[in-house]
């Protein structure tokens, strides 16, 4: 496969999606990758993201460490049948989209709800990797 410099210009790193440099668009035939928000403080991490048109049982969230796995799979009307397509711009099939957690969290406290098509995942702060108060004494 020979390297080319324009289509490695124009790939996120993070993601691995290509982005046209005329409209900015995923590339037809890229595997699905939902984008996610994650905010934060000193308790919790909440990651979002949006990830419409799937079942609840073809959803999967797992944790390992300080690093979060959102998979899935979904099919879209009209996949399945003889139907040629005139336009298709929605995207069906597995994806799975992997982050780094900006610290570790407690995997038992963690949540996840799924309310049309938005998944968010509370995963509160491990106690070991909250910030501490050191008192300073005089010698």
């Amino acid at each position: 496969m020979a390297w080319n410099l324009f289509e490695d210009f124009w790939t996120d790193p993070w993601t691995g999606r290509y982005y046209e440099p005329a409209l900015f668009r995923p590339r037809v035939g890229t595997p699905p990758t939902p984008g996610v928000n994650i905010y934060g403080n000193d308790e919790r991490v909440l990651v979002v993201t949006e990830v419409p048109g799937l079942e609840i049982g073809k959803l999967d969230v797992k944790i390992d460490g300080r690093g979060l796995t959102i998979s899935g799979s979904r099919v879209l009307p009209g996949e399945d049948k003889e139907e040629k397509f005139a336009c298709q711009e929605r995207e069906g099939g597995e994806f799975t989209r992997k982050v780094t957690l900006p610290y570790q969290v407690q995997p038992d406290k963690v949540t996840a709800n799924y309310d049309k098509g938005i998944l968010t995942i509370e995963l509160p702060r491990s106690d070991q990797d909250k910030p501490r108060k050191i008192e300073v004494k005089v010698a």
